[in-house]
């Protein structure tokens, strides 16, 4: 028990870069059932925050649209989430199945034993522009210009889930994937439209799939479907709200 709580300690107090890479490679040395007891402990709940607060705040935006209320504050998001429309806006903020999230989380991190999840809270692999060391961190890979890549450095486990969730609602690459979760509930569907998301293509999302499979990760998900506000409400509603 004393080996199980240092474990999930140690992974919020930061060490200097020798002790950070003896525990990394200590972690990697684990068991793997502790090492997805240790995962589950610190990602579970930061992805259950989150997604909590994304599905009242889709369904707070819902009601605005259909209502033609607080205007000033959905164009916020509008702008916010680089949305185009209101629909647009609402495929945005949708959250998918909590189960994909922490696949992706697993994948990513390596159970939560990469150096990039120790020493930087950076759970999914995410990619910085920023040279500065107190928000990224380098990777030991160069890009073809010979640049030193950098993957962002989060403050806490739970920023870098919300920066995973941000990177799918507002890049261009996963249009297609914010379209089918908009319309689908179903994981394995949706997860199909990952392939974008690592250098992996479409064996990326086949991957994801077993991890949810063996591990039962469909357990998390919410089973209360969110309502959607079809393409014809929006007309409507745009209609009896003009500007």
């Amino acid at each position: 028990m004393r080996k199980l709580l240092f474990l999930l300690l140690a992974a919020s107090i930061g060490f200097g870069d020798a002790t950070s890479s003896k525990y990394i490679r200590y972690l990697q040395t684990l068991p793997l059932k502790t090492k997805k007891y240790r995962f589950y402990k610190l990602v579970v709940p930061a992805v259950k925050k989150v997604d909590a607060r994304l599905r009242k705040l889709y369904l707070q935006t819902l009601q605005d649209i259909k209502n033609g209320t607080n205007k000033k504050r959905v164009q916020k998001l509008k702008r916010y989430y680089q949305a185009s429309d209101e629909l647009d806006l609402l495929k945005r903020i949708k959250p998918h199945p909590m189960s994909i999230t922490i696949a992706q989380a697993a994948m990513e991190s390596a159970w939560g034993t990469s150096r990039f999840f120790v020493e930087a809270n950076n759970i999914f692999g995410v990619w910085s522009r920023s040279e500065d060391p107190k928000t990224s961190i380098a990777a030991n890979v160069t890009r073809s210009s010979g640049k030193t890549v950098r993957l962002r450095r989060y403050l806490t486990l739970e920023a870098s889930v919300r920066g995973y969730y941000k990177t799918l609602a507002t890049n261009k690459a996963y249009k297609c994937f914010r379209e089918v979760r908009y319309f689908s509930d179903d994981p394995f569907e949706i997860v199909m439209m990952l392939h974008k998301y690592s250098e992996k293509g479409k064996d990326y999302p086949l991957e994801l799939i077993k991890i949810i499979k063996h591990n039962n990760l469909t357990k998390y998900d919410n089973k209360t479907p969110l309502p959607r506000l079809e393409a014809k409400e929006l007309l409507d509603e745009n209609a009896s709200n003009p500007l």
